[in-house]
């Protein structure tokens, strides 16, 4: 009986999910998580909507005033931490980048972004705890 509550209890524990699970992983401890949704816009079928949130991966409180980058189409979160592109369809791979000052950069694997589906990534970044040393200027 305890072999079994204790297997319980073990397979309980590993089978929680946490958003580090659920992320996939960047070159730093941020990440993402990509949803698919099809797209339910019948007068425009030549764009997908990328959209989702940014957030703090430690606090997970929205991120402002980040910029979102996806090939020459820059964006913004707003003050929610909320983001909206709709871009062209195409058979070019395409990563995303966001950044904001702070924090690291992160990068998406390359998407194919030309099926009839819509994207909502979620972006969990780092705070970026090095020096800011290229910021101090020098005062003669």
């Amino acid at each position: 009986m305890k072999k079994v509550i204790l297997l319980l209890t073990t397979l309980f524990v590993f089978s929680c999910s946490s958003i580090k699970r659920e992320l996939i992983p960047t070159n730093n401890k941020g990440g993402y998580i990509l949803t698919q949704s099809e797209n339910n816009s019948e007068n425009n079928q030549k764009e997908v909507l990328i959209y989702g949130k940014i957030v703090d991966i430690k606090t997970n409180e929205p991120l402002s005033k980040t910029q979102i980058l996806i090939g020459c189409i820059k964006a913004e979160a707003s003050i929610s931490g909320e983001y909206s592109v709709k871009i062209i369809k195409s058979d070019i791979k395409q990563y995303i980048e966001v950044s904001t000052v702070g924090y690291k950069k992160i990068k998406t694997n390359f998407l194919k972004l030309k099926d009839e589906t819509n994207l909502k990534i979620d972006f969990f970044i780092e705070e970026d705890d090095s020096l800011l040393i290229d910021c101090i200027g020098v005062i003669n």
